[in-house]
């Protein structure tokens, strides 16, 4: 309850912090016959263009921890057409025991070397990818059932560790100064304070390189979706300062 991330939460929702309890979440069982899960970029090479999907029979049980075999599909994100898909066959599948949690059964050799999925679902599955992008506007990993008749989203959280990330620029150019910074990759709120000394440490360093190098580039700092970026740009400032900014710059340099 106090640490960073639901401190967060309670302010920017204007929830007071001492009116908070702990609360359990009791959610009922769906009787997946195929569940999975879906990321809706590739998580292994971060190719934005592409929507992955992993499937295994039974309870999502088994596919999160490895125990059972999978299908992957590799869907185009543009259209939803199946770029790349891999049916292994599937021996064992995770499935509810009555009264006494879940249980590990084999799959009916008739069904072992069949999809999962058909083409239509994998299609449901590139609208949901898409839909649930579009709600947290970044990349998710997202945990789903299949009960025979519907899907069921149970869960959903960003995807870390990307190398690129889905940013949409206002000025293109913008795109070659900047950079993510790599230790600061996982996924987390910003909290007001932490906005304030980053920027008063970049806008300090920024300044003490002008001063110091005299050089006619600045370092521009932003927070987007919680990850904070960097780069050089140049210094908004008139031609003649800017190029005397240049000159004493490669002069400390030549002497350095």
């Amino acid at each position: 309850m106090w640490n960073a991330e639901a401190i967060h939460y309670r302010h920017a929702n204007g929830f007071d912090h001492f009116d908070a309890a702990m609360a359990v979440v009791v959610q009922q069982l769906v009787p997946s016959e195929a569940s999975g899960v879906l990321f809706s970029v590739n998580p292994v090479t971060s190719d934005l263009t592409e929507i992955v999907v992993n499937a295994g029979f039974g309870l999502g049980e088994g596919v999160v921890d490895g125990s059972v075999e999978v299908d992957s599909f590799v869907l185009d994100r543009e259209t939803g057409s199946i770029v790349r898909r891999s049916v292994s066959p599937k021996t064992r599948l995770v499935a509810y025991a009555d009264g006494s949690g879940t249980q590990q059964l084999s799959v009916p050799s008739e069904r072992q070397n069949q999809p999962v999925l058909t083409d239509a679902q994998l299609s449901e599955l590139y609208d949901l990818a898409l839909s649930v992008e579009e709600v947290y506007e970044t990349p998710h990993d997202i945990e789903w059932g299949h009960d025979g008749d519907r899907f069921h989203v149970l869960q959903a959280r960003p995807i870390t560790g990307l190398d690129r990330f889905p940013m949409k620029w206002a000025n293109e150019e913008d795109k070659q100064h900047t950079r993510i910074s790599p230790p600061q990759r996982e996924a987390r709120p910003v909290l007001p304070l932490d906005e304030l000394r980053d920027s008063m440490f970049y806008v300090a360093r920024m300044e003490g390189f002008s001063r110091i190098g005299g050089g006619p580039l600045a370092n521009a700092h932003v927070m987007f979706n919680a990850y904070p970026f960097e780069g050089v740009v140049p210094i908004d400032a008139p031609p003649e300062e800017l190029a005397r900014r240049r000159e004493a710059f490669q002069a400390k340099l030549a002497a350095a």
